[in-house]
């Protein structure tokens, strides 16, 4: 199996990993990204399990280049069918509800 390469602190490069501020490899497979005010969120299947759901990360930046791991938006649970460790999930989005006054 070839070592994966990584892209430099800071930088995303094409056909590299790149990591999230905490070191680990930032899992935003089929990302989908959403701008709020000055912050971007990132949305992305969780792929450390291979093929096979393991949850929906989210990450947050500022640059577009550094990100913070904020956990996952959505995790395996063995007790809901449709997320269980048998599933596979595809290019996860979210949405944005606006609340009054915003």
């Amino acid at each position: 199996m070839p070592v994966p390469e990584f892209s430099p602190s800071g930088f995303i490069a094409p056909g590299k990993l790149f990591r999230d501020d905490g070191g680990g490899v930032a899992q935003l497979h089929g990302v989908g990204i959403q701008q709020f005010g000055d912050r971007f969120y990132a949305w992305g299947e969780n792929k450390s399990r291979g093929p096979l759901f393991t949850g929906v990360a989210c990450h947050a930046s500022t640059d577009l280049a550094t990100w913070t791991s904020l956990g996952d938006a959505l995790t395996l649970d063995e007790g809901i069918p449709e997320l269980g460790p048998d599933r596979i999930i595809e290019r996860p989005r979210c949405s944005r509800r606006r609340m009054d006054g915003m």
